[in-house]
């Protein structure tokens, strides 16, 4: 796993509010990879996969789309910047047949299944840093069988937290001029 290292000061009160507000079952932090935004809230069913980052390497200071720098509902967010409350964790837990890959999707919307919802925020900003290139490694297959058979209609039908006017192809915001 990356090792995170708060980029702003107040990070951690900021994501304090944040968890500790009723109905709120998680919150991620924005995640950077020194200026380039590494991660924003998980779109799910992306590209054919069961995740992907929406802005990955677009510059923090551009202004983006789809508020990057406002608090929001998402499906789910990263694991490396994950934020729950103990209480919160006891209700669901993580799912201890997955090894390494989407434990934080299966979280939150094991989360999100009991009525809690999953913010992203951005006021809580975190530096990722690689350890090594073996954090290149390709997703656990197993892992993704599984939760494709947990969350299967929840990954196959449209992001409810992702503007479907936008393709979902692509890490940066392009018009997704194929929709019906």
């Amino acid at each position: 796993r990356p090792r995170s290292t708060p980029a702003n000061p107040g990070w951690l009160a900021s994501m304090a509010g944040t968890i500790t507000q009723t109905r709120i079952g998680a919150a991620g932090s924005k995640m950077l990879s020194g200026q380039n935004l590494r991660h924003a809230g998980l779109i799910l069913g992306w590209d054919g996969n069961p995740s992907g980052h929406f802005m990955r390497g677009m510059n923090d200071a551009h202004p983006g789309y789809f508020r990057k720098d406002a608090v929001r509902t998402v499906s789910a967010c990263d694991l490396n910047g994950l934020f729950f409350t103990k209480e919160n964790w006891q209700k669901t837990r993580f799912n201890e047949q997955l090894k390494t890959d989407f434990i934080d999707i299966d979280f939150c919307l094991r989360q999100r299944q009991i009525g809690h919802k999953v913010l992203y925020n951005p006021h809580s900003c975190l530096d990722i840093k690689r350890l090594s290139s073996e954090q290149q490694n390709e997703m656990d297959s197993n892992d993704k069988a599984i939760l494709i058979r947990t969350w299967g209609e929840a990954l196959s039908d449209p992001d409810p937290h992702f503007n479907d006017n936008l393709s979902n192809r692509h890490e940066r915001p392009v018009l997704n001029l194929y929709s019906a």
